[in-house]
């Protein structure tokens, strides 16, 4: 049996940056025109998918591409409350991972609503969580939370992850299954036999396990 090797874990964390990232072509561009709307100083926009799906992964990627465009850019960590003058100082991309569980950071942005047509950056909030916990019946019972303005900054429609196409599944696993100390590939049709028996849903995160264990 293969011994367990301890920075396994870390490899397929989300935020290491250490597997290739596939596919999400489209979602990217649409993220593109969200963040470089040039209409509103604040704007925020819900990412929904099924955990595994590759909601943070696809963040991740975003911020390091803004970054390098001069965007301060990351995941707003759970100790973070922003006070009521806060400003930009540069354009911003915000991640609020798990959304649901952190209202009281989004109710920050939204008491900022007002003064934000006064900054000379702008600043974009993605939301990132499971389809329904973040629901308009949820939020509208929420004590306390302006959900008009929570409309007004909306972006559009939610937009819903679906998971990968099966050529990107197919080269996730392969990719992982080349990986020093290589192994054989199996045919595809084994492979995609394999991750529809380990995951009907075909997420991206349990396709990079099953290649894992096949290693």
């Amino acid at each position: 049996e293969r011994p367990y090797r301890a920075n396994q874990a870390r490899t397929y964390y989300y935020g290491s940056g250490l597997l290739e990232f596939y596919g999400r072509h489209k979602e990217r561009q649409a993220l593109a025109e969200f963040i470089e709307q040039t209409d509103d100083k604040l704007l925020l926009w819900l990412v929904t998918g099924d955990g595994g799906v590759g909601k943070s992964r696809l963040a991740f990627e975003l911020c390091r591409e803004y970054r390098d465009k001069g965007y301060r850019a990351g995941f707003l960590s759970q100790n973070t409350l922003l006070s009521p003058n806060w400003a930009p100082e540069q354009p911003t991309l915000i991640v609020i991972d798990y959304a649901a569980e952190r209202i009281d950071q989004l109710k920050r942005f939204l008491d900022l609503y007002e003064v934000s047509a006064s900054w000379r950056f702008p600043v974009r909030i993605l939301l990132l969580e499971r389809p329904a916990s973040l629901s308009e019946e949820r939020l509208k019972q929420t004590h306390d939370f302006d959900y008009v303005t929570y409309q007004l900054l909306q972006y559009g429609a939610a937009l819903e992850l679906q998971p990968l196409s099966k050529p990107d599944l197919l080269a996730i696993m392969k990719y992982i299954l080349r990986r020093p100390p290589a192994r054989q590939l199996p045919a595809d049709k084994k492979l995609w036999q394999g991750l529809l028996k380990v995951d009907p849903k075909c997420r991206s995160l349990f396709a990079a396990y099953l290649a894992e264990a096949l290693r």
